[in-house]
């Protein structure tokens, strides 16, 4: 399955949530390949490009359900860095081997500075698995809604501009949580 990024992508799980990163090159800023991305995954919710002077760097962040697969791009001078965060590694995969050939995506060979950083993010992702699963017991849902309805309101609040209230209101809407 990781045929398109030739062994160099990165993936690790816990339990039921997985992570997949890659680091490559693409020809063009992140904001020139929103469309082509849209075209490949029309459904794929997308914030606007997010500039980041002070770190050199341009965000974009996705989101899809069914199932819940939350993705983010990092450009960083000529550098393009793909990670997906989900509950099947199989279909995140698929996504982001998807996402990379729409974008002509060309995988490089991940640094030691790189791994470290994103091990040290799955370590805050498996705490928040933690709680996705403690809240799904106690309102009586499967996993998979509350990790989707927490993912999705993280890129609403983060990303899109929304309170804290107002994203989660509307992430438990769609992922028909009670609130």
């Amino acid at each position: 399955m990781d045929e398109y990024f030739q062994g160099k992508s990165m993936s690790l799980q816990y339990k039921g949530t997985v992570m997949i990163g890659v680091m490559g090159i693409v020809a063009g800023k992140l904001v020139d390949l929103v469309p082509l991305i849209r075209k490949k995954y029309p459904s794929m919710e997308m914030a606007p490009v997010q500039a980041q002077p002070q770190y050199r760097r341009d965000f974009l962040a996705m989101f899809i359900d069914e199932p819940p697969r939350d993705i983010t791009m990092v450009q960083a001078d000529i550098k393009t860095s793909i990670v997906g965060f989900g509950l099947d590694r199989k279909v995140m995969m698929g996504t982001m081997n998807g996402i990379a050939k729409a974008i002509r995506f060309a995988p490089i060979s991940l640094d030691d500075r790189t791994r470290k950083s994103w091990e040290m993010d799955f370590e805050r992702e498996k705490e928040a698995y933690v709680l996705d699963e403690i809240i799904s017991q106690k309102v009586k849902r499967p996993v998979e809604q509350v990790y989707g309805a927490m993912r999705y309101a993280n890129l609403l609040r983060s990303y899109m501009g929304k309170s804290e209230e107002e994203a989660q209101r509307i992430a438990c809407q769609r992922f028909e949580l009670p609130i």
